[in-house]
């Protein structure tokens, strides 16, 4: 490899220069430095700096030892950038490494945000000096085609660890950070986008010792196979432009599957270009359709001419008879959530899209949707025909009539209600281009691997709208091409499916425009959606729904969603969620199959004064907020849900719940114990999360969980609090501006029992007095101080290794609470 180094500061930079040498692995290494020349001098009056340049260039190149090919490249410029440009374009490196600079800070005359945007290379952005590191952490996207296709194949010997997480990328890398000595990542390629780095890059960077950026000259939305057409910026002028891109590429890439109903001549194609072609069918619940489309297929296709070599069914556990069907067919059927299971699981028909790619072998991959009643061997041969005879096309897909099968009757004919109502007005408003594009949402197409590698799949119903816009991106308008199928019968959905749909599709496309711009389009929508349906009577039922989570409302739901979850995180809470509850959200997600979460507002641990109907409720942000963490179902019960008339069963706590809350709240934790137990019981989670802030109910908690046998791992996280050390808490929103400076006085006090017992104090009494001096600030009603054991929470006596120092305070009408462990960690408490 070539690799050319932007030297500026040579005295300061051999540890750039080593990571060149590194990179380079036995490759030439130019070290370029540029000698800017201001205002009214001549270039030329750079000459003696010129030859000191090349000296100090000369002591790098001899500290990396003999053997290496290094040579020095001096040059003079009134920018210095330009003149690095020109020296790619001379040199023609395989890549430019800059030594990193704070954003906005000049570089050459630019900065490292503009190298970034527009490299004149592949370019690296180095940080320290990671050619030392032993440990090096690469961050690879959940999605990315090098896991996706080829797992831990795609790493050499060199590698010594694999870690497969979810959760917040900047927490989950940060958290790995910490145990390696350098990071190597990659910068947006997406073209346009005005911050390369993103908050989550800026964020890597600035922890990072040691860290290498890097960035492909190529954007990813370019079109790489063929030119972008400029457009002008005038409305009538661009809209007339536009007209003739999209009608030149209609007459040009749109057929009928009549023109490849010759077999032979298929075959032969394929065979000449030494083509293997895969079929996947998507199914969900398909028992009544699967059987005739396999037959269609298979017994013109495979057994009269060998035009697909593979065919597999990838189902999404479907409930009914649809896998039994396929096996007896004697085709191969894989579940989508038990392929790459190390990646996790989401719910939608793009999640078994991507993951069949692990499985299809083909150099053609062909997707059929299986609720069609009409099934012909069209569907395939149709959309690979293009692939075969034009090897400049790059992905297809089917369109049709679709008529309208209500009851015995066809009723209607024309475009799908979501595609004419929903997909085309977003395709024309953002992405014109594609306005030619009859059926967007077909779910008949077919796509070189090549290309599909290439491509980023969204999980649910946005699937066929990401891979269009993506396709058009990276390939370009000219790489896609549609087929007529005449007419395609299929089973209809609800219009509530449709709303649902139609949402998805809408959230695709305002990510891939946000993309664009170098925003956060999507992240500033909302992610839920509520569906007004009747619920009997003439009443209304709102049913909240989200593109990456369900929301459930009954224990029937929660039950069936259950059967089909695998390992659950699972964090009950009575809503009003913040950052700490978010925190336990993504633990939970990171370490399970699926994170669940429950929003009930507990009426039974509520005592006759307390804020039962003043709790604050803002179910669409706590849902969102959920969604935000990677929690998958959301358990949002009504009362009546939880305690059915009649119901009078109570879980009494033992002793561990007498003392501190126990005695200031009485009943608290038989209300705690009852709904807990019934939530345990209806999502039977394999793990529950609870934060220390609230150490006794944690207790109270594992204690029950252990004496009733139920089964459930009891982890406890630590607390979260603001920078000022706040405890976060729902009720803090209670807190008028000059109540929450004066709350600080409790974690203000714990912190000093804390640095107490820090400086070898163990004395129970002058701990818990270190604490009341400061925490019984004005505006602070102490309402207990404990110094406790942390597995009992009887009050010490005498100096012990573990301590618990709780306390309890009323701020105005607020009641807090908040705690410190010392000598233990809240994870160890069992």
């Amino acid at each position: 490899m070539k690799v050319l180094v932007a030297i500026t500061e040579p005295e300061r930079e051999s540890a750039l220069v080593e990571t060149a040498a590194a990179l380079a692995c036995g490759g030439e290494v130019v070290l370029a430095s540029v000698i800017e020349v201001t205002g009214e001098g001549t270039l030329a009056s750079a000459q003696p700096e010129a030859r000191g340049r090349r000296r100090a260039l000369d002591v790098l190149a001899a500290d990396l030892g003999p053997g290496r090919q290094v040579r020095s490249l001096v040059t003079v410029a009134r920018v210095g950038w330009d003149a690095i440009r020109e020296a790619c374009a001379n040199e023609r490196p395989d890549l430019v490494l800059v030594g990193w600079r704070r954003p906005g800070w000049n570089l050459l005359g630019t900065t490292i945000e503009a190298i970034l945007r527009d490299p004149p290379s592949d370019v690296a952005v180095v940080k320290g000096a990671p050619a030392r590191a032993r440990r090096i952490l690469v961050p690879v996207r959940e999605r990315s085609t090098l896991y996706q296709l080829l797992g831990e194949r795609a790493y050499d010997e060199r590698v010594e660890r694999l870690v497969t997480r979810s959760g917040d990328p900047a927490s989950v890398i940060g958290e790995e950070l910490a145990e390696h000595d350098a990071i190597v990542f990659g910068a947006t390629g997406r073209e346009g986008a005005r911050d390369p780095l993103g908050p989550i890059g800026h964020a890597l960077i600035d922890a990072a010792r040691n860290a290498v950026v890097v960035r492909t000259s190529a954007p990813v939305a370019s079109t790489v196979f063929v030119e972008r057409t400029p457009l002008p910026q005038e409305r009538a002028a661009r809209s007339r432009v536009l007209g003739e891109i999209v009608d030149k590429w209609f007459v040009e890439n749109t057929f009928s599957s009549s023109e490849f109903a010759d077999l032979r001549r298929l075959v032969e194609a394929k065979e000449r270009q030494n083509i293997r072609i895969s079929v996947g069918l998507p199914t969900l619940n398909e028992e009544a359709t699967i059987r005739q489309v396999i037959r269609a297929i298979r017994s013109r296709l495979v057994e009269r001419f060998p035009l697909i070599d593979e065919l597999v069914v990838i189902d999404s556990r479907s409930e009914d008879r649809t896998r039994k069907i396929a096996e007896d067919e004697g085709v191969p059927v894989f579940i989508h959530d038990e392929i790459l299971k190390e990646t996790g699981s989401h719910r939608g028909k793009g999640e078994a899209l991507w993951k069949s790619l692990q499985i299809l072998t083909g150099d053609i991959v062909v997707w059929v949707d299986t609720d069609v009643t009409s099934a012909h061997p069209k569907f395939v041969y149709g959309i690979v025909g293009p692939l075969l005879l034009r090897p400049d096309l790059q992905f297809v897909k089917a369109f049709y009539q679709r008529p309208l099968r209500i009851g015995g009757d066809l009723q209607a004919t024309g475009g799908g209600r979501v595609t004419e109502l929903a997909a085309r007005p977003i395709l024309n408003l953002f992405f014109p281009e594609l306005s030619g594009i009859v059926q967007p949402l077909s779910g008949e197409q077919a796509g070189r691997r090549a290309l599909l590698e290439q491509l980023p799949f969204f999980s649910g119903y946005g699937i066929e709208t990401g891979l269009l816009i993506d396709a058009l991106q990276r390939a370009g308008l000219g790489a896609i091409a549609q087929v007529d199928m005449k007419q395609r019968i299929h089973r209809n959905q609800s219009l509530y499916a449709l709303s649902m749909m139609s949402f998805e599709v809408l959230q695709v496309a305002l990510r891939r425009v946000g993309e664009a711009q170098g925003t956060r389009l999507l992240e500033e929508a909302n992610f839920t959606m509520k569906l007004i349906t009747a619920a009997g009577g003439g009443r209304l039922h709102l049913e909240m729904r989200s593109r990456a989570l369900s929301v459930l409302r009954t224990a029937a739901e929660v039950r069936g969603w259950r059967a089909r979850a695998g390992r659950v995180g699972f964090v009950p809470t009575m809503g009003a969620l913040h950052e700490g509850h978010e925190a336990l959200m993504r633990r939970a997600a990171a370490e399970s199959d699926v994170a669940a979460a429950s929003i009930f507002v507990n009426p039974t641990q509520f005592g006759p004064q307390e804020d039962f109907r003043s709790y604050p409720r803002a179910e669409a942000r706590d849902v969102a907020l959920c969604e935000r963490a990677g929690v998958a179902m959301v358990f949002a019960p009504s009362a009546l849900e939880m305690y059915p008339d009649g119901d009078a069963t109570r879980v009494q706590p033992g002793p561990i719940a007498l003392p501190l809350e126990g005695a200031a709240r009485p009943g608290h934790f038989t209300g705690v114990c009852t709904v807990l137990t019934k939530l345990f019981a209806i999502v039977r989670p394999d793990a529950a999360y609870f934060g220390q802030k609230d150490f006794q109910q944690l207790r109270v908690v594992q204690t029950m969980n252990r004496d009733l046998r139920l089964g459930v791992r009891i982890v406890g996280c630590p607390t979260v609090r603001d920078p000022d050390g706040l405890a976060l808490s729902s009720r803090n929103g209670h807190l008028t501006a000059d109540q929450r400076r004066s709350a600080l006085a409790l974690s203000r006090g714990l912190f000093a029992g804390r640095d107490l017992w820090t400086a070898g104090e163990r004395d129970p009494a002058k701990l818990r007095l270190a604490v009341e001096r400061i925490a019984a600030g004005p505006g602070v009603a102490l309402e207990y101080v404990s110094v406790a054991d942390p597995y009992t929470l009887e009050e010490l006596g005498g100096p012990q290794g573990k301590v618990l120092i709780s306390l309890a305070a009323h701020v105005g009408k607020t009641r807090l609470i908040d705690n410190v462990l010392l000598g233990i960690e809240v994870g160890e408490v069992e």
